[in-house]
């Protein structure tokens, strides 16, 4: 996790060296300058090429022919009976069989002054009374000819809030959980390629996403710890969290770590003997141990600890081992 230590004038071998900044050899401001001009070209370019919505209203009065009729990439507008709306979403489908959208009936019955507020009117009634339990029912499909993946899936999030139903925060759960393990990976990528920025955004994202999986803030605070950037006010926090959700031997070790290279040596010592003690064959514990020894001059300690987490099978503890103990 350290880079290997720096020889002195004689040879020998000096303590690891603290991970470097990551702005020594990552990103900077000029970089960061050019990522934002390159964006700004890019969305200058893009709104060239944006089209005006093509005018059907005299026409057609066929959505499904208007858009086959309008040029690729643009909107089009046509004339829809007031009866026929549907509500505003990706699917443009209608809320319910019979009755005008309840988002129409809303902004007449604002525009006609019967109601001022969403207490009073069309649309919370309708939110009250249709409580979808699956996508099947959004679509207003009959369960009987309904597939069983569409009486699986969740309804259509842009219909919320209804009160009951739905098992919806099982779904919001699970896909909150999914989108943090994929913005994870999308950190991973990230650093992989140099932009630390982005990957420090996807770490904090993913864990603010499931923010009771332990997990996710060890990601964070490892990230932290290799870089070497945000240590005290990301990093460490980010291992506490996760230690306070999960207080294993991994956790209070990526705790130890982080304080140990935040120079809190009294607090990481503490941190990972208390780790030693839930898991005694941990390697990355001695290593660390043996790292923070040699840090605070301790030698005879910095060998055991060191020996330890060798004959556990750490390749970096034998390499520390080699530099500081010919």
């Amino acid at each position: 996790m350290n880079p290997p230590a720096d020889q002195d004038h004689n040879g020998k071998g000096m303590l690891p060296a603290r991970t470097p900044p990551a702005w020594a050899g990552g990103w900077s401001w000029g970089r960061l300058g050019a990522r934002i001009r390159r964006l700004r070209w890019q969305a200058a370019q893009a709104l060239k090429n944006v089209r005006p919505p093509a005018d059907l209203r005299n026409v057609t009065s066929d959505a499904l022919e208007a858009y086959y009729r309008a040029p690729r990439g643009a909107g089009f507008i046509v004339d829809v009976r007031l009866d026929q709306m549907r509500t505003f979403g990706s699917l443009g489908l209608r809320c319910t069989k019979e009755g005008d959208s309840p988002f129409v009936r809303t902004l007449l019955a604002y525009e006609q002054g019967r109601c001022r507020t969403y207490q009073d009117s069309p649309l919370r009634r309708f939110y009250e009374i249709w409580q979808p339990a699956n996508l099947a029912e959004t679509l207003l499909i009959d369960p009987s000819q309904a597939g069983a993946e569409l009486l699986a899936l969740p309804p259509i999030p842009w219909l919320v809030p209804w009160s009951g139903g739905a098992d919806w925060d099982r779904w919001i759960g699970k896909t909150r959980t999914q989108i943090a393990r994929r913005t994870r990976r999308l950190g991973d990528a990230y650093a992989l390629n140099g932009d630390l920025i982005l990957a420090l955004e996807s770490f904090q994202y993913a864990a603010a996403l499931a923010p009771d999986d332990a997990a996710y803030w060890r990601a964070l605070a490892e990230f932290c710890g290799r870089q070497g950037i945000q240590l005290d006010d990301i990093g460490v926090p980010a291992a506490q969290r996760a230690v306070t959700l999960d207080k294993d031997a991994q956790n209070l070790d990526m705790l130890g770590w982080l304080l140990y290279l935040d120079a809190r040596y009294v607090e990481a010592e503490r941190i990972l003997l208390d780790a030693l003690a839930i898991d005694s064959k941990n390697a990355s514990v001695y290593f660390h141990l043996g790292l923070l020894y040699l840090q605070t001059g301790d030698r005879p300690a910095a060998f055991e600890s060191l020996s330890r987490a060798r004959d556990l099978g750490s390749a970096d503890a034998d390499a520390v081992l080699k530099q500081n103990f010919p």
